[in-house]
């Protein structure tokens, strides 16, 4: 019974430090909506065997991952110090935004790899939804950007 507990809490309290902040909310918001997008691209890019789909959707699932994983570092990194980490868990931070930076180097190399055995090998590709797709996608990064904008704190020039 502890061990649920204990799992429920490591569920629970970094789901309310991300619900407490604004920032936080408005991230995992667009974790949400840029997810379920993702699914659509892989749904579509496999049945239109469209390289281009498949791997945008590779693409936006890395960059929610690496959000979400942002978002929980940013929860670890708050947690005190303790004796097993007597320097508190902020260097957590750097270990999770290094196992998303090896995710993105094998992601690429299994695109590079597949996108080679396509040139030796072409598939025909069902091109009906491909721009209704792409365009849709676009809208979702250009939401994304506009929601955001305002927590982008740093001038450009002057």
């Amino acid at each position: 019974m502890d061990s649920l507990k204990s799992f429920t809490n490591s569920i629970v309290k970094p789901i309310r430090h991300i619900l407490s902040e604004r920032k936080s909310r408005k991230i995992a918001l667009f974790i949400l909506i840029n997810t379920s997008y993702m699914v659509v691209e892989f749904v579509f890019g496999f049945m239109s065997n469209s390289l281009g789909l498949i791997s945008d959707a590779c693409h936006i699932l890395f960059d929610c991952s690496a959000l979400a994983i942002e978002l929980y570092a940013s929860y670890i990194s708050r947690l005190p110090a303790n004796s097993q980490f007597n320097y508190g868990h902020g260097r957590f931070e750097v270990f999770f935004r290094y196992m998303n930076a090896v995710f993105l180097v094998l992601a690429g190399a299994l695109i590079v790899l597949e996108s080679f055995e396509r040139i030796l090998e072409p598939y025909e590709i069902s091109t009906n939804s491909l721009l209704t797709i792409s365009t849709r996608g676009l809208v979702v990064n250009v939401v994304g950007l506009i929601f955001f904008h305002e927590e982008h704190h740093h001038a450009h020039g002057g």
